[in-house]
């Protein structure tokens, strides 16, 4: 498997139905202040530099949710917004109002949880 950035650790999310896989990566082995999120189908690596935030490789990827039909989620605070690559490699950003942690269930109901509570968004991802 050729990874897309020489000497890279590669930080595990999930795979998806279609066999792919989304990490992240870190640029070299060790490094810890920056990591981009990745996704491997057919021997060939697509990164999203846009929606890795610089806690990435030191965090990994529990700020990210992996959804039935194989897109990649998180939350975004600055909106905040859930931002999803769908396994098309399209983003998209719906605003949901609440932060924290972002989990995708089988129905694609998405929850949200922070240090004080869990509750179900409104909303349903692919």
């Amino acid at each position: 498997m050729q990874v897309a950035y020489p000497r890279a650790d590669v930080r595990g999310i999930g795979a998806a139905p279609d066999g792919s896989f989304w990490a992240i990566l870190a640029e070299e082995t060790g490094q810890f202040d920056h990591g981009v999120l990745a996704h491997y189908r057919d021997g060939r690596w697509t990164t999203f530099p846009e929606l890795t935030t610089a806690g990435d490789a030191l965090d990994g990827p529990d700020g990210y949710a992996v959804t039935p039909a194989g897109s990649v989620c998180r939350i975004d605070g600055e909106g905040p917004t859930l931002v999803c690559v769908d396994p098309t490699l399209q983003i998209s950003r719906t605003p949901v109002g609440v932060t924290g942690q972002v989990a995708a269930a089988a129905d694609g109901a998405v929850w949200v949880w922070d240090y004080a509570r869990l509750m179900r968004v409104p909303i349903t991802v692919p």
